[in-house]
């Protein structure tokens, strides 16, 4: 291939890229012209970019005690356990994880909205929910630049777009850090994760991910973005590439969080 077949191609995917985050951002600019709620389209006074108060009071939040590694709420809520029993019994490669609330109710029909039915302008108001959570679990000095969960090549195709480079895109602009997609590559199509059991995920993820750009990522500390957190097993394997590529520290954030013991339709799509 030649240089210039190659740049040209270069930057018609950046293009491409620019181009999602612009509709998401834009889209959830209309979507707040009027004062309207971007996920119920209620014209109450009070809707901002985050969503109306009846929207944002349906959000389960995530209550202690909880374990210090996935953020998951603990089985025993008098418990006094650090750690979950997940957590204890499989190695994690990032330092901690934490979400905006249980993937449950409202939270998860808007992240299946955003994430099934093309609701790009979700994206924006979610990423407000992520950089509130930021702050909240004072998570602002573990994010040197912001990285998404990326898709597979093929399936960025089948959907068009991918919803954690949209939340982590916004975030990064919300918070004005650095914004890195490129970090980390999907060179494995495996089998969905939300079809199998927690062995199964860990075992399909395994040598999915790699680091085609360390020196972005080198002495870093990372914020590791995406929808939803299962079982950890999809965080936990780019945490591993990302370290053994040269940053110093993962931390992921996610919109939702599967409880333990939770319903099969809820251990659907996530990490």
């Amino acid at each position: 291939m030649s240089g210039f077949c190659k740049h040209t191609i270069d930057a018609l995917d950046m293009l491409k890229k620019l181009g999602r985050f612009l509709e998401a951002g834009f889209c959830g600019l209309l979507a707040n012209v009027d004062a309207c709620c971007p996920f119920c389209g209620s014209q109450a006074p009070e809707a901002d970019t985050l969503g109306c108060m009846n929207c944002l009071n349906r959000l389960i939040s995530i209550n202690p005690p909880i374990c210090r590694r996935c953020g998951r709420p603990l089985h025993n809520q008098n418990s006094k356990e650090a750690y979950c029993s997940e957590c204890l019994s499989h190695p994690r490669f990032f330092s901690a994880a934490r979400a905006v609330g249980i993937y449950d109710g409202f939270l998860r029909q808007a992240v299946l909205s955003l994430k099934f039915k093309s609701h790009t302008r979700l994206a924006l108001p979610m990423a407000g929910w992520l950089k509130e959570t930021v702050y909240k679990e004072r998570l602002q000095c573990s994010c040197d630049l912001i990285v998404p969960v990326p898709l597979h090549p093929q399936r960025l195709y089948e959907r068009g777009y991918n919803q954690a480079e949209l939340l982590s895109g916004n975030l990064a602009a919300l918070m004005g850090r650095r914004h890195a997609p490129e970090a980390l590559s999907r060179i494995n199509n495996s089998v969905q994760q939300s079809t199998l059991t927690a062995a199964g995920r860990a075992a399909n993820i395994r040598g999915a991910f790699e680091c085609l750009y360390p020196g972005i990522i080198a002495g870093r500390k990372v914020l590791l973005i995406d929808d939803v957190l299962t079982t950890g097993s999809t965080a936990s394997e780019c945490a591993r590439v990302l370290l053994k590529s040269g940053c110093i520290q993962v931390t992921v954030l996610t919109v939702g969080t599967v409880p333990f013991e939770a319903p099969d339709f809820l251990c659907g799509p996530g990490l």
